[in-house]
């Protein structure tokens, strides 16, 4: 299958090509051409999305692909552009997936979800609805971790592994965002966005003497994702190598530009709000710091350079709030092109939950706690350079700390939670 729907007028895709109208009454999924998406694997034509009528409803149309009767073990590669404009609120209501048509009863054996995340959305997977699977609910979707931008166009890959007669648990499904290609190479497996893994199912995906026929497009009702789809392309095969040779991907599509490993917002030892986070980078430009009160409206606070490709951290402090905020960081690649972090909450407990006094001291100085949590945990008083000089235990709500052994200078004390308060001896 390689779909670009270039050849079709604009209008309702049921009955165009191969696409047939299964389920609905309401003719929903339609071929446009007005804003067209362009990514690595082709676009700039034609493509699909949803209506705008006032009252849509649940539409799904197949497109009738080569039978595979389950008898022998097989990979399934499904690729497609994917730019959407809204990720809706119902995280069932899937886009796109690959199927049966056994028995004259629809099942899907690999679903392709999205949720909003911030102001932006993750990608999900799910099993299906087959007999035995586990579908969209009781955590049936697996969701990747990327904030992914509204408005943009990305590279999706599924693909799925079947394992004839391996039991229970045997499949697998996985998904990449923009997986950094070039013609001929597969996606890394290290590299996907998301995996339901063997052994993490109560049935295999697609049972024994089941078959793979269709590919589906799916809209469930006006809560869906609101999405623009073009060159779909469907392939299968005894190897991943031979799949993913039937697919027929062309020319090199460009990795995401950076894979986030961590990110935090803490408070350090002066009291500010101290923003931390991990990356693996490629072709990063800069970094902007994003602040918000409400957790909606962002900021910008600062910019911090990239320093280059591979894994490194960052550390960013904001001197401007020391109270609650929202934090979020942004990342713009040598393209211009974007990715957001996940939004961090920052609220400053020492104000009401710890001091420190007297400050400056002389020689003895009281630690006083709020959290019960925190009694008969250990705490660690600093130099300014970052060496542990002294651990103290907390059995009791105000604990007496000895500064005589020490010159003067600035200090800080760490509590197990995390939050720091500085001191000045004298």
């Amino acid at each position: 299958m390689n779909e670009s729907f270039d050849a079709f007028a604009t209008g309702s895709l049921s009955g165009k090509g191969a696409w047939v109208n299964i389920n609905g009454s309401t003719l929903v999924i339609n071929v446009a051409s007005a804003s067209p998406i362009t990514g690595c694997t082709g676009g700039s034509g034609n493509y699909v999305q949803p209506g705008t009528a006032s009252a849509l409803t649940t539409e799904r149309l197949s497109y009738p692909t080569t039978n595979f009767l389950a008898s022998t073990s097989q990979v399934f590669y499904l690729s497609f552009l994917l730019n959407l404009s809204s990720a809706g609120s119902d995280v069932n209501a899937h886009i796109i997936s690959i199927g049966n048509d056994f028995g004259g009863t629809s099942y899907e054996f690999t679903r392709f979800h999205v949720q909003q995340s911030g102001a932006g959305f993750n990608i999900g997977i799910s099993e299906g609805n087959g007999t035995g699977l586990g579908g969209n609910s009781g955590g049936g979707i697996n969701w990747g971790t990327t904030v992914l931008n509204l408005n943009q166009t990305y590279h999706i890959v599924l693909r799925y592994d079947y394992a004839n007669g391996g039991g229970a648990n045997a499949d697998v499904i996985r998904a990449w965002v923009n997986p950094g290609i070039t013609a001929g190479s597969e996606p890394v497996i290290a590299a996907a966005e998301t995996v339901i893994a063997a052994g993490t199912r109560g049935n295999d995906i697609l049972f024994d003497g089941d078959n793979i026929r269709n590919v589906y497009l799916n809209y469930k009702n006006t809560n869906s994702p609101v999405y623009k789809i073009d060159v779909i392309k469907y392939a299968r095969g005894a190897t991943s190598a031979a799949s993913w040779s039937n697919l027929s991907i062309s020319g090199n599509c460009a990795a995401l530009p950076l894979n986030w490993l961590a990110a935090e917002a803490r408070l350090n030892y002066q009291l500010q709000p101290l923003i931390t986070w991990k990356v693996d980078e490629l072709n990063v430009h800069y970094y902007i710091i994003e602040r918000s009160l409400n957790g909606v409206d962002f900021a910008s606070e600062g910019t911090i350079a990239s320093k280059g490709n591979g894994i490194h951290e960052y550390f960013y402090t904001d001197n401007n709030v020391g109270g609650t905020a929202f934090y979020r960081i942004k990342q713009v690649d040598i393209d211009g092109n974007y990715t957001f972090s996940t939004v961090l909450f920052f609220r400053n407990l020492a104000g009401d939950a710890l001091r420190l006094y007297p400050n400056p001291a002389k020689q003895m100085a009281s630690l006083q706690i709020a959290d019960p949590r925190l009694m008969y945990t250990t705490a660690h008083l600093y130099d300014i350079n970052g060496r542990v000089l002294k651990q103290i235990m907390l059995t009791q709500m105000t604990t007496s700390i000895n500064m005589q052994p020490y010159p003067a200078g600035n200090y800080f004390v760490k509590l197990q939670n995390g939050n720091c308060i500085g001191l000045v001896k004298e």
